[in-house]
């Protein structure tokens, strides 16, 4: 079913995210041949984040060549970003930091600014 509905989507100029949060949703993207694979890092049975999925599964995701990984919850601050980005990650699903944030231009620019360049001053302002 998930091929079908990937394969709808193709057809219909719409690209689909496939979310995965353990190996076995992963082997189910891979058999549906998806190639925009997101990694959910919270347990949507408890609300519970662990970044330790990404961790384990965008090496895993990486094995099938071509794929779009998008790392997706818990992400807190720029040093994550740049840990997944150097882990394979393409891109990131980011709500509830800025959500919480009492400045959420200010968050989005530390999020967004490579950290030498922060550190540095040069974030934009």
């Amino acid at each position: 079913q998930l091929t079908d509905l990937l394969l709808l989507g193709k057809e219909l100029g719409l690209p689909a995210l496939v979310e995965t949060h353990n190996e076995w949703d992963m082997e189910k993207a891979f058999e549906a041949k998806a190639n925009l694979i997101g990694i959910n890092n919270r347990d949507l049975t408890n609300g519970k984040t662990d970044l330790n999925i990404a961790r384990r599964l965008i090496p895993m995701a990486l094995q099938e060549p071509g794929n779009t990984l998008v790392c997706e919850s818990g992400i807190s601050g720029r040093e994550e970003i740049e840990e997944f980005e150097k882990l394979g990650a393409h891109a990131f699903l980011i709500g509830e930091s800025l959500i919480t944030s009492k400045n959420i231009p200010e968050k989005l620019r530390e999020l967004s600014t490579e950290r030498g360049q922060r550190d540095a001053g040069l974030n934009g302002q």
